[in-house]
């Protein structure tokens, strides 16, 4: 069968019809999954439902506004470590701290698009690119420091800022991101740092 070019392609049905196979899936595995599954086939089944949830985002930012952008994975990241935070530091259940959580990455993530919307707009190419800065910030942190992070992301930010004034080397300004990580994991090098992977203040 010819394809119509001049009929956009749209599934038949509402938006309510087209989602219903999977919410009514969804609503039977949380209600029976419990009591057929095991605790590893639960823990395998809550993390494909995160992944798709975010994997989702990068489908409906792409199909609708055209943007290609990976930092709603960095939210995931965010929310999945306030829940953990809550959860060990607090005694909180699971459930409460996974809603905490989300709205604190929600929250974040509004008060970041405040503050960038009259930046960026919604030009895809700065936002997809705004990842790198956000990683070598990471970088500086050794993914483990918060404070640290932040530091970083201050001194990219000057850099970036002065780089920018002087118009021979403005074109550079976007390396700054690459040349703060390399400098961060030299130096943790020298000095026998590496990537932060102790957990013993979560036991």
């Amino acid at each position: 069968m010819a394809r119509n070019k001049d009929k956009p392609d749209i599934p038949p049905g509402t938006p309510l019809q087209r989602v219903r196979p999977m919410l009514i899936t969804f609503f039977v595995v949380a209600v029976l999954g419990p009591h057929l599954f095991s605790s590893y086939w639960l823990n395998t089944f809550s993390t494909v439902a995160a992944l798709t949830l975010a994997a989702g985002t990068v489908a409906l930012l792409y199909g609708q506004l055209g943007m290609v952008s990976l930092a709603q994975f960095a939210l995931a990241g965010v929310g999945g470590w306030f829940c953990l935070r809550l959860i060990h530091g607090t005694g909180m259940p699971f459930e409460m701290a996974l809603v905490l959580g989300a709205l604190i990455a929600g929250l974040l993530a509004g008060i970041s698009g405040l503050f960038m919307g009259n930046m960026v707009r919604l030009n895809p190419t700065v936002l997809t690119f705004l990842v790198i800065p956000a990683m070598a910030a990471a970088m500086v942190g050794r993914m483990n420091s918060l404070t640290a992070t932040v530091i970083g992301g201050l001194v990219i930010g000057v850099i970036e800022s002065l780089l920018n004034l002087v118009p021979e080397v403005q074109r550079y300004g976007s390396a700054t991101a690459f040349m703060v990580a390399i400098l961060a994991v030299m130096w943790q090098q020298r000095h026998g740092i590496g990537l932060s992977r102790d957990n013993s203040h979560l036991e």
